[in-house]
């Protein structure tokens, strides 16, 4: 009975030991995949791999598309290796707001030289952001908001100024003033009816009698 509950603790040593090297070498020969992207502004994107990759990445190729639409390629251009497993990417256009794409590796290789083989390493599907920096939401129109002055002269209705109900008040009330003062001028003025007139022509009558008396005189 001990000869057989020790030969079973060595089978169980042995298959321990065993299961951990597998982990080991599973672990140490993981395959090279695409790990993630990630929008870093709305015309660039972070691609990063589950190794490090070859310094020079200029003849690295990605396929970018919505994935609402797999024919329309997205172009993308000036690679550049921001960490030891990471790089950026422009995009030809601008990517859209709360859109879906896939980004596809066509060609890519770590340091070993190992490529990625399997088509399901090399793909990710990321969605963008709702809102870009610098990019007004969809929700709340692209075009700019009214500016607030705007807002005030529409919506606020003209009233007239004090200073013109003031000065309409002032004429009305002087009105009347002014109405007695011409009254009292044209009292003012001599008055020239057909009595001031027959007194005038006595006047000359007179002088002429009395410049003829002196003459004959």
């Amino acid at each position: 009975m001990k000869t057989k509950t020790f030969f079973a603790l060595v089978l169980a040593g042995a298959f321990s030991v065993l299961w951990v090297s597998a982990s080991e070498t599973t672990s140490s020969t993981s395959t090279f995949s695409l790990s993630e992207v990630k929008v870093a502004s709305q015309n660039s994107v972070s691609i990063s791999f589950n190794k490090d990759v070859l310094e020079d990445v200029s003849f690295f190729e990605f396929l970018l598309t919505p994935a609402s639409d797999d024919t329309k390629e997205i172009t993308l251009s000036d690679l550049t290796l921001t960490a030891p497993n990471v790089l950026t990417a422009t995009t030809a256009e601008a990517l859209q707001a709360s859109t879906d794409y896939n980004l596809v590796v066509v060609f890519a290789s770590d340091k070993d030289g190992s490529v990625i083989e399997n088509w399901v390493d090399g793909m990710v599907t990321f969605t963008t952001p709702a809102t870009f920096e610098g990019m007004t939401s969809v929700e709340g129109g692209l075009n700019a908001a009214p500016s607030e002055a705007n807002v005030s002269m529409e919506t606020t209705p003209s009233v007239p100024s004090e200073m013109n109900v003031d000065s309409s008040a002032s004429m009305t009330e002087a009105a009347p003033v002014n109405t007695e003062v011409a009254a009292a001028n044209a009292e003012a003025l001599p008055q020239t009816g057909p009595t001031e007139i027959l007194f005038v022509v006595l006047a000359l009558l007179l002088g002429l009698g009395i410049s003829f008396m002196r003459k004959n005189a």
